[in-house]
This record gives C-alpha cells, structure tokens and sequence, in this order.
C-alpha cells in the first residue's frame, strides 16, 4: 500500500551528530514530482521484524532520513528516534534500506517540541515517513504499517 503524506512539518533540527549532518524532517507539498514509497511487508508484522523500504522520485545524492511515527498524532510529534535510517538516493533518486519496526516504542518529538509518547501500533495507526534530509521543505512520503 502506498500513501503520500503531505503535511506541515514532520520534524524539525534533529541533528545526527553520528553521521555528521543535521536533517530537517519536513515533509510539505512542492512543484515537482511527488516521492514514492514502498514498504515490503507493510501488514501482519511483527515486533522487531525488518521490513525493506524502497523509494523514488528524490533528488539524486539527497540523505533521505526514514522514521517510523504515531499516525494519530501531529506528524512528528510521535516517532521512533532510536530506530532512525538514513538511506542515500541514488544517481536516479531511488533509494532502498532494511529498517526495523516496531510494535510498541517511545515517541520523541521531531517537530522541534519536547517530551515523549508511548506508542502502540497495534491499531494501524503508525507509518513509516521518508523525507529529503538534504533539501529541507521537499515533499515526503509515507507507508502504513499495520502489526499482528
């Protein structure tokens, strides 16, 4: 299943220090073609099963931040930190990357807020949400996960 999330921010200033960039998690509507993501398997899943994450439609060389958020609350408000991936697009603005789900986690504020949430995804409200690191304002993407 495949969803375009369009929205006013998904996060803000997250800084990863680690791999020597600071991303700007935004994901907003633009005049160019809009980025594409697939999520395989996106259903029936498990807690810490990883699941591969393919995209297009990014601007070739961008860092493309992957997170997986709390779908019933303001985008980026509820997200997964510690299970972040950065993925780099390739010459032709695709990317492909494992990431690891989880069914229950602790949501931190990418939004530029503070605090954490507990999540429970077990209702099919969590997605995992793409957006261009690297060009901070680009249109993202997004999949709905849903758990067993």
């Amino acid at each position: 299943m495949k969803h375009r999330i369009k929205a006013r921010t998904v996060g803000k200033g997250i800084a990863l220090a680690s791999a020597g960039f600071a991303a700007a998690l935004a994901l907003s509507t633009s005049a160019s073609a809009a980025p594409s993501l697939s999520v395989s398997p996106n259903s029936s899943l498990s807690d810490g099963q990883s699941v591969t994450v393919s995209g297009s439609g990014y601007k070739p060389g961008s860092t493309i931040v992957l997170l997986q958020c709390d779908g019933d609350k303001p985008q980026g408000t509820a997200c997964d930190k510690q299970a972040l991936v950065a993925a780099a697009a390739d010459a032709k603005g695709g990317i492909k990357a494992t990431f690891t789900v989880h069914k229950q986690f602790t949501g931190s504020n990418m939004a530029g807020g503070s605090g954490t949430s507990k999540v429970d995804c077990s209702s099919g409200h969590c997605y995992i949400g793409a957006t261009d690191a690297s060009h901070p304002g680009a249109q993202g993407a997004g999949v709905v996960l849903t758990f067993s």
